[in-house]
């Protein structure tokens, strides 16, 4: 069964590590956002007296206000021009066009797109309004830092004006200097962001308790491995190939643990970290460790040099166990930089709402349009294509070409 519940388990680790490390202590800053039930594989379901489709948008006539906040007001037939000319309606397939329940015209693969598309004109144009009420005022300083700050997140790319819009009159147009301002007013609200250290410290203990406990099942795996030592299989050519199918790590694994190719023994040894390798035809060495793997190695057949001089090449088997490694402990200020940006995000969406309600915002396309979860899952689900590609056309993880290079830790 190929070790199973230990793949399982170092992958699950290295994920902690790699991401949710941060997220562990992060618990008590999670807003409550509260979230209508759509439901109905259909796509449609009645919510006082309107028709909902499950991405959440209301069925509007044409001459309905869709979008509406202090000094913006547009139906749905106006709103839909814009977002059309805004390219934030995607394309998508005939097919799946007339295969779907539309609302508003859209099927729900573009429902998603424009609600998240939506979702960042009216933050955009939310923050615009909290900013010329401040009577934010652009320097040249202020444009630079931005820049500076765009091209930090954008390396290898010329900045341009950031225009959001169609420009002209686009009742949702952004302009450049609209964005400096936008963003100095925000960074003003977040830069009294602070992680309390006490915070920090249960980040670090809870990190470490994962790292003990990853080194433990190392440990462990490690002892599992090296015991195969002790079976009797491992010194035949069929017992070893049936232990190469149930335990190793390699590519070759299928095959019974059989490498592709030839090899000289300065090649083995090389593969190794040049330890010497003198196991004589029909055994099976004893247990090899470099930095990165274990592998027990069975010559198999011996090719004689086809000159006078020129070294036998060898016909080898492994049995292979990779060892895993978890990312380099963050310090102190990484730990607070990541705690604080999740920090900033929150309190951003708490400030639209609070801006929502003052500049008396309504969305009835999209009633729940500033929930931010719906947001997140409307971001993801309109990346992913929803025409399956035909069974026939999917890869099997079974086709493994004998011709194919192998990596200097599937090779011995």
């Amino acid at each position: 069964m190929k070790h199973i519940l230990r793949a399982s388990f170092a992958n699950r680790v290295l994920f902690f590590s790699r991401v949710a490390w941060v997220s562990l202590a992060f618990g008590v800053f999670s807003v409550a956002y509260g979230q209508q039930e759509l439901a109905g594989e259909s796509g449609m379901t009645a919510t006082g007296g309107s028709l909902t489709s499950r991405n959440g948008m209301v069925e509007l006539a044409g001459d309905a206000t869709a979008l509406a906040m202090d000094g913006l007001s547009l139906t749905r037939d106006e709103l839909l021009v814009v977002l059309r000319q805004l390219n934030a309606i995607p394309s998508q397939d005939e097919r799946i066009v007339s295969m779907s329940v539309l609302t508003n015209g859209l099927t729900p693969y573009q429902q998603r797109g424009v609600r998240m598309m939506l979702y960042h004109f009216v933050r955009q144009q939310l923050l615009l309004r909290a900013a010329r009420r401040d009577g934010i005022v652009v320097t040249e300083a202020d444009r630079q830092e931005y820049v500076r700050g765009w091209q930090e997140s954008h390396p290898g790319e010329e900045f341009e004006a950031e225009e959001r819009g169609m420009g002209g009159n686009s009742p949702l147009r952004v302009s450049r200097e609209d964005i400096f301002m936008i963003y100095k007013w925000l960074n003003a609200q977040l830069d009294e962001v602070e992680i309390p250290e006490a915070y920090i410290e249960r980040v670090k203990a809870q990190f470490q308790q994962i790292e003990k406990t990853f080194g433990q099942q190392a440990a462990q795996e490690r002892e599992d491995f090296a015991a195969l030592a002790d079976k009797a299989e491992l010194y035949s050519d069929e017992g070893f190939a049936k232990l190469a199918r149930e335990y190793s790590d390699g590519v070759e694994a299928d095959r019974g643990g059989v490498v592709a190719g030839e090899f000289t023994r300065s090649q083995i040894a090389e593969a190794n970290f040049d330890q010497p390798f003198d196991t004589p035809v029909g055994e099976t060495s004893p247990l090899i460790e470099t930095p990165t793997s274990l592998r027990f190695i069975r010559v198999l057949e011996e090719i004689p040099g086809a000159m006078p001089g020129e070294p036998s090449r060898y016909r080898i088997a492994q049995i292979l166990y990779t060892k895993r490694a978890m990312d380099e402990f963050p310090d102190d200020e990484a730990i607070r930089k990541d705690l604080k940006y999740q920090l900033q995000e929150l309190t951003t969406a708490r400030l639209i709402l609070k801006l929502a309600e003052e500049f008396h915002f309504q969305c009835p396309l999209i009633p729940d349009l500033l929930n931010l979860k719906k947001f997140k899952e409307a971001s993801k689900a309109s990346a992913e294509p929803e025409l399956l590609e035909d069974e026939g056309e999917e890869s099997s993880a079974d086709d493994t070409s004998e011709e194919e290079p192998v990596s200097s830790d599937d090779a011995p």
